[in-house]
């Protein structure tokens, strides 16, 4: 996925935004690049059950891993790369 504010290169698992590289950790990459493919937003529950088939993980997990994302991209200058939909799971902010 790519547009002039973030770059997700899933092959190599790395994360550009606003030019500058994002240390991720694999699940917050995992996180990441499950939500950016699903444009119209993913539930919390799918999530889970993608980046933890096994159900080595609780909900909670997921809730932490976006913050983690989140405040990655604050420190670099940026905003929220992913929001949370009341009830409906998770997005990447409109208009990255």
């Amino acid at each position: 996925m790519q547009n002039e504010l973030l770059l997700i290169d899933k092959e190599a698992e790395t994360v550009i935004y606003l030019g500058y590289p994002l240390k991720l950790t694999k699940r917050e990459f995992a996180v990441l690049k499950f939500i950016a493919d699903h444009k119209e937003g993913i539930s919390s529950q799918e999530l889970l059950t993608a980046i933890s088939p096994k159900k080595n993980i609780g909900i909670g997990n997921i809730a932490v891993q976006v913050f983690n994302v989140n405040k990655k991209a604050k420190k670099i200058g940026g905003r929220n790369i992913i929001i949370e939909r009341r009830a409906d799971g998770y997005m990447l902010t409109p208009n990255l």
